[in-house]
């Protein structure tokens, strides 16, 4: 530029219209005129680069935030989202919620310190029955969980709603992607038909005195005594005639391959001389074909127990053993 000119004025001569046939007719206005050009696109090329270099800087500073939060201790992230959920409650002097989830009444026991990648246990019936080793795992940092949905047996509806419930604790709250389920007398039925349907998503099963076939009880059709008013509701929430039920090829006692070749390991609990759920047509027949299958089986029996108590009300330490040998973190 001509010593005494300023870039506005030069931009002045060049935009004004009553300067553009001066500009035609003198080679040094056209000059001047490109001169300016360049410069002025050399000005906006490099703002322009240093603005997308500050936004591309904010987005990896933003990209950096979001995986430090996601990074962040895991069960800290759950016990936070828990904590806006449901309502709380004490149960056995513990932290507990009880909320909805796809609008299915859950309860959810918290452990003040819970194991690294969130471990935890459904007990599929009696939330609060013989709770001792519970108790003692939720100490020892595993939730605790339990989905309302009583006398339904263990029927195709309740494991669709069990296992919509376990999606959602894994993929929204955190939880491990394997569960270990706990099945005490009916609630037996449930525990095994579900880890049967995805044994892939099963830690454990540890069996109460579970009742594996229906046909034993409610159905009373071996040597136990059944239950006339709960084998009519087996049949409503299986949509099963008594014919077909006889018959019916699919109770967990009938389908153990599918955990034997999925490599579970099966816990049972039992008293050997259980009046209302028979061993022989029940646990017994577990272990004997568990067993047979090349399944991993372990068991605790109490000579002369009866159905009740559950458990083991002395000392739940074997229990809580079996518990902490088989339910790893995902890192592990």
């Amino acid at each position: 530029m001509a010593k005494g000119v300023s870039f506005i004025d030069t931009a002045d001569q060049i935009f004004n219209p009553m300067n553009q046939n001066k500009m035609a007719k003198n080679p040094i206005t056209r000059i001047r005129g490109c001169c300016f050009f360049l410069t002025a696109s050399m000005v906006l090329f490099f703002s322009f680069s240093g603005l997308q270099g500050s936004k591309v800087e904010d987005h990896v500073s933003e990209r950096e935030t979001f995986d430090t939060m996601n990074n962040n201790d895991t069960k800290m992230s759950t016990k936070n989202r828990l904590s806006q959920w449901g309502e709380p409650y004490d149960w056995k002097g513990l932290e507990a919620r009880k909320g909805e989830l796809n609008s299915q009444t859950v309860h959810i026991v918290i452990p003040d310190h819970p194991k690294p990648g969130n471990l935890w246990l459904w007990k599929t019936e009696f939330l609060g029955a013989f709770a001792n080793a519970e108790v003692e795992l939720v100490r020892r940092g595993y939730y605790l969980v339990h989905l309302e949905m009583p006398n339904h047996l263990g029927c195709p509806k309740a494991v669709a709603l069990g296992e919509e419930m376990v999606e959602t604790l894994t993929s929204e709250f955190g939880f491990a992607p394997e569960v270990g389920l706990i099945g005490m007398s009916r609630g037996g039925l449930w525990a095994f038909n579900w880890a049967i349907q995805n044994p892939e998503k099963t830690a454990f099963v540890w069996g109460d005195n579970p009742v594996v076939d229906f046909k034993s009880w409610p159905g009373g059709k071996g040597v136990g005594p059944g239950n006339e008013t709960n084998w009519e509701t087996c049949l409503e929430v299986y949509e099963l005639t008594e014919e077909e039920a006889l018959v019916w090829p699919y109770n967990p006692v009938d389908q153990l391959e599918v955990l034997a070749k999925a490599d579970i390991p099966v816990l049972l609990v039992y008293g050997d001389a259980d009046e209302v759920v028979p061993i022989e047509e029940n646990a017994l027949l577990v272990k004997e074909r568990y067993l047979a299958l090349g399944g991993r089986y372990e068991e605790i029996v109490k000579p002369g127990g009866k159905h009740h108590p559950h458990g083991l009300p002395d000392d739940p330490t074997p229990i809580v053993n079996f518990v902490e040998e088989h339910m790893r973190s995902p890192e592990q």
